[in-house]
């Protein structure tokens, strides 16, 4: 009975499913107890007085435990425990009083278990089984073996077992119920740990996004009820400043949206549609901030309308993105300008604006030998000079008037309110007395000019791409004519501009159709008026229009770059011509070479190895160049020029004094010969007697530069040459231009039996 006692004060179980368990084990238990003790009572026969006690409280314990497993899904664990060790103690008592010494050690011995289940660890199993042990060794000395029986003994021993066995097993659980207990609770702390993180992360998200969350009333004033603090971080205005000014924000409207955004607000209380506007606010400290607005009506369960509720985004980076991307796609990234696409959507909307056929008028403008300023200063002098002239053009334009790059050095302005062709030439002149002013770039005060073409759309229907073409005629006619000048489009130059786009296609192919041919001028001593050498003179001998002057396609075949192609040509084509009636007599051949062609790198190896291939010493090859080639001062230029005359050619400066140099400019340049101009040699029979040639043959002779007077005419400019010492000269005077077979008859006389005139 003591073990009993002991044995099951160790099932108090913690769970439900514990509970169950330990209740059918404790049952068992009792029930054994009491099976085990009416059979010792039965085997030791009469025990004494207390035995109709003891197999009462015996049966008792059996109807106790057999009632426990019946009932142990329905019944909580120390229910019966309570039960179990209320009857051993019931036993033991009642043995006790029957005057058994051993059963009133074994009442001792139950209230001592009753401590130990108490505790219902192993260590209490193992130390109530110490105590089994050692109540059993009392009962022998006691009651001696008799008492004790053979069933009281294995009976013990089993209960004694099945206590630690039990004991064991709700270590073992309560181990893995604690550890099990204990990575939940990690578990749950790290889970509620990520879910704060995340929230916080979270609220942060929110409260750095540039968005305010609002309700309004319906009505008029759309007073608002809410209004999240994020508009206090955006516009300054904390949220009670907001609730309690009901105008707050009808007075930080931007003024050009106030009417527009106040209308569309009236409209959504009105008709319960949504709402979405872009409107600007102005913040506290004055900054405005952009808004994308979007509400739409909030209804209670029986539809009625309560609230506009909303958000309002900042959408000021997207707009000032925007306005970038605009600036961009409409504007000159250099100088800031409208660039050419916005320009044509002014010039269209001009012209559709315009009423009772007010004029429209359009200035073009080229800026002159702006090459030269790049190829001698830099691309980046360059760049400045294109901000400083579109500055320079800002200044001159009216308000209403539109200027425009439209690339490279094109600019362009649009004139819309008094637009005559008055108004347009004063532009025109206020431009130019503007580009007047030098640009102090690059350490050097630099001075632009430009060609102005101006086309003025009146009475006649025009589109803006036609108004545009037409100025930009209007100013290659001026260029033409000479740089600096203002030309006003007139309907001849269109014609002319589709006849020069007719003649560039067929100069394209009149060089591998043979049309081109060549002529040869002879250039005389002045003195004895013989032949010493000869020009080359290309003519162009069109199918349909006939002979054509170098005038009328050497400007062409040089803005085209075929002037490359045809120079080149007409180099080989002289050499093959003359070569043979030239070096004998020490003649030379003149050849006028182009400045596109002086850009080529090609060009010393090409005049070496066409003067080579013709047998032409190359001291008998005089190269003419133009002023306009020396004009840039490039390196490129004057290392070319070096070098032709390192092979032996000869440097000429053709038509000298109608460019841009001066004379003191000759002695910089490697030139062998100088070639006076026309107008200067007309001058000679003039009134002035020729001052300019005169002062050309001078610098020349003092420089030991050859000089050669072109155009000579009539008899008494060659007596003037003669006076003036001018060395060599050509003209009709002494012989028009022939051809090959002509020019060669004429090499082929011998030098002084008749003079070429």
């Amino acid at each position: 009975m003591s073990l009993l006692a002991g044995a099951r004060g160790l099932v108090a179980a913690r769970s439900r499913a514990d509970a169950r368990l330990m209740a059918r084990v404790g049952g068992t238990m009792v029930l054994l107890a009491g099976v085990l003790a009416l059979a010792s009572l039965l085997l030791a026969g009469d025990a004494g007085m207390e035995t109709p006690t003891i197999v009462a409280l015996a049966c008792t314990a059996v109807v106790v435990g057999l009632a426990e497993v019946l009932l142990a899904p329905w019944l909580d664990a120390r229910v019966p425990m309570l039960l179990a060790t209320g009857s051993t103690g019931l036993v033991a008592y009642g043995v006790a009083c029957a005057g058994s010494l051993w059963g009133a050690y074994t009442f001792l011995y139950v209230w001592i278990a009753l401590f130990c289940a108490y505790f219902g660890t192993f260590r209490a199993a193992l130390g109530q089984f110490a105590l089994v042990v050692a109540g059993y060794t009392a009962d022998l000395v006691v009651v001696g073996p008799r008492g004790a029986g053979v069933f009281w003994l294995v009976g013990s021993s089993a209960l004694a077992g099945a206590t630690v066995l039990v004991a064991a097993m709700r270590d073992r659980l309560d181990r893995q119920r604690r550890g099990e207990t204990a990575r939940l609770e990690a578990a749950v702390t790290e889970r509620t740990g990520r879910l704060e993180e995340s929230e916080r992360r979270y609220r942060d998200l929110v409260e750095e996004l540039p968005l305010v969350v609002y309700a309004d009333e319906l009505d008029d004033d759309a007073s608002t009820t809410y209004v999240s603090p994020a508009i206090e971080r955006i516009l300054g205005y904390p949220v009670d400043e907001w609730l309690l000014h009901r105008d707050l924000f009808r007075r930080l409207l931007h003024p050009d949206d106030r009417d527009r955004v106040l209308a569309a607000n009236a409209r959504h209380n009105r008709t319960l549609e949504p709402f979405t506007e872009e409107y600007r606010l102005i913040g506290r400290d004055g900054q405005v901030v952009w808004f994308l607005d979007h509400a739409t009506i909030d209804r209670d369960a029986d539809g009625t309308p309560t609230l506009s509720r909303g958000y309002m985004l900042d959408i000021t980076e997207r707009k000032r993105l925007e306005a970038q991307l605009v600036e961009q796609a409409f504007h000159d990234p250099l100088t800031g300008l409208a660039n050419r696409s916005l320009f044509r959507d002014r010039v269209e909307h001009a012209l559709a604006r315009r009423r009772n056929e007010e004029p429209v008028a359009v200035l073009f403008l080229d800026l002159d030998d702006f090459k030269t300023v790049n190829d001698s200063l830099g691309h980046d002098v360059g760049d400045r000079l294109l901000v400083g002239v579109a500055e320079r053009l800002a200044e001159c334009v009216r308000a209403g008037d539109t200027a425009a790059r439209l690339g490279g050095d094109e600019f362009a302005v649009l004139l819309e309110d008094d637009a005559s062709e008055e108004s347009a030439r004063a532009v025109a002149d206020r431009i130019h007395e503007a580009l007047r002013r030098p640009l102090p770039l690059a350490a050097k005060e630099v001075f632009a000019r430009a060609t102005v073409g101006i086309a003025i759309a009146d009475r006649t229907r025009i589109t803006g791409d036609e108004l545009l073409r037409n100025a930009d005629v209007a100013m290659y006619q001026a260029k033409r004519a000479g740089k600096g000048r203002i030309a006003v489009y007139e309907s001849s130059m269109h014609a002319a501009a589709l006849e020069r786009l007719d003649l560039t296609a067929e100069l394209e192919q009149a060089l591998e159709r043979g049309e081109f041919q060549l002529q040869y001028q002879p250039i005389v001593d002045i003195e004895t008026e013989d032949v010493v050498g000869v020009e080359t003179l290309v003519r162009w001998r069109h199918p349909t229009r006939g002979a054509l002057a170098p005038s009328a396609f050497i400007g062409l075949a040089e803005e085209t770059g075929m002037i490359v192609g045809l120079g080149r040509w007409v180099l080989e084509r002289a050499c093959a011509d003359l070569a043979e009636v030239l070096a004998p007599r020490g003649r030379f051949l003149a050849v006028n070479l182009s400045p596109r062609q002086l850009e080529e790198e090609a060009l010393v190896e090409d005049v070496r190895s066409i003067i080579a291939a013709a047998g032409l010493p190359a001291q008998r090859l005089v190269l003419e160049i133009t002023e306009g080639a020396l004009t840039g001062e490039t390196e490129e230029a004057l290392t070319r020029l070096a070098a032709l005359r390192a092979v032996g050619v000869r440097i000429a400066i053709d038509d000298f004094g109608v460019g841009y140099s001066s004379l003191s400019q000759l002695d910089r340049f490697a030139v062998d010969m100088v070639k006076i101009a026309r107008p200067f040699v007309e001058s000679l029979s003039g009134p002035g007697s020729g001052q300019l040639a005169r002062a050309v043959v001078k610098i020349a002779s003092a420089l030991g530069v050859t000089t050669v007077a072109e155009g000579i005419e009539q008899p008494a400019q060659l007596a003037q040459l003669r006076r003036l010492r001018c060395r060599l000269g050509q003209g009709y005077l002494f012989a028009q231009p022939m051809d090959a077979e002509g020019i060669v008859a004429l090499l082929a006389e011998e030098p002084g039996r008749r003079k070429v005139a």
